[in-house]
């Protein structure tokens, strides 16, 4: 052979080596190595598209499209660990959840694209997962749902990050006690029915730079949650911006405190609300919603820019700016400071 020749051996070998093979897959199949579709799948009958069943599995969907009807999900994982589910531009739609996991730690979900769902993606006790760079769609329930309903377990220390969120009644939704610690950064929430953000018994979690854009209700809710840091966003158009409520009756695993106390909502853009801000729920004069921090926002263009309701008490709400505002505020709880 001459050097060419033994050169393009070599690349064929190569070649051979690291490409990744493609699989027809069929509905119902159980799976426990790396897997990436040939084709579409759409899937009527049994419970679920595709079992990932082993621990460090991909799925590929290579930009195909794996659809089924709403009594069935797309992808379920239950107990692994470092599963990946990649799109490429691959398309989920059709099922009740696109991919339901439970007690699965470090879940990857990326470049996929959710639509016309029951739930985009849940995330039941799970802990470490990054969920990034994807599209969730017409999603009927929350587009990622983040939750912790059994005592003793977690679901702690996942990223939500540079996501799209399209007409979902919820975009992203963390909910339960030990549901702590998760970051939800540079997404785009749009038009969702409910809230945007929804924060329920769930602490010292991190929201930062998210655009929510016409809400039908509230931008971003916490009920009976402590210590979050929710900076930097830009909360536009809509009933209220923000709301943080205690005992509210709202709860995933619901064994904590019914109080929110000691969050921090600063250097916010809060633009055309009827409320920007509404602080307690007022069902009770006892300090429930307190110590709460709420300074360096733009209230701008709200009918009402901060509410403090009966069971607000000792929250500072001094450095906001209130242009266009009708009234900046209106103050029915205790040793509130502005």
């Amino acid at each position: 052979m001459n050097i060419k020749q033994i050169i393009l051996v070599i690349l064929t070998i190569f070649i051979t080596i690291v490409s990744k093979p493609t699989y027809a897959v069929s509905c119902g199949d159980f799976i426990t190595s790396d897997t990436t579709l040939s084709a579409d799948l759409h899937c009527t009958t049994g419970y679920y598209a595709i079992e990932i069943g082993a621990n460090n599995v991909t799925l590929d969907l290579n930009g195909h499209t794996l659809s089924g009807t709403n009594d069935l999900a797309g992808v379920i994982v239950s107990g692994r660990k470092n599963v990946k589910v990649t799109g490429n531009g691959g398309v989920i739609k059709g099922f009740w959840a696109g991919i339901n996991t439970s007690d699965s730690d470090f879940l990857q979900v990326n470049s996929t694209f959710f639509y016309n769902l029951g739930t985009g993606l849940i995330i039941s006790s799970g802990n470490e997962a990054t969920v990034k760079n994807n599209d969730f769609i017409k999603i009927a329930a929350q587009g990622v749902f983040i939750r912790n309903a059994v005592a003793g377990n977690h679901a702690n220390k996942n990223t939500i990050i540079n996501n799209e969120f399209y007409k979902s009644a919820v975009g992203i939704e963390v909910c339960g006690d030990d549901s702590d610690t998760n970051t939800i950064k540079d997404n785009l929430i749009w038009q969702s029915n409910y809230y945007g953000i929804h924060l329920s018994r769930s602490n010292n979690n991190i929201i930062t730079n998210n655009e929510i854009i016409e809400t039908t209700e509230t931008a971003i809710r916490l009920d009976d949650s402590s210590e979050n840091q929710i900076n930097g966003n830009s909360l536009r158009v809509g009933r209220v911006g923000l709301e943080i409520l205690a005992d509210a009756g709202y709860g995933c695993l619901m064994t904590g405190p019914t109080t929110s106390t000691r969050n921090t909502f600063n250097g916010n853009h809060t633009f055309d609300f009827q409320t920007g801000l509404v602080i307690g729920i007022g069902s009770t004069t006892t300090p429930q919603v307190y110590k709460n921090d709420l300074r360096y926002n733009k209230l701008y263009d709200n009918i009402l820019g901060i509410f403090f309701n009966n069971d607000a008490h000792y929250n500072n709400a001094k450095s906001n700016a209130y242009t266009g505002t009708t009234t900046p505020i209106s103050d029915l709880g205790v040793s509130n400071v502005y």
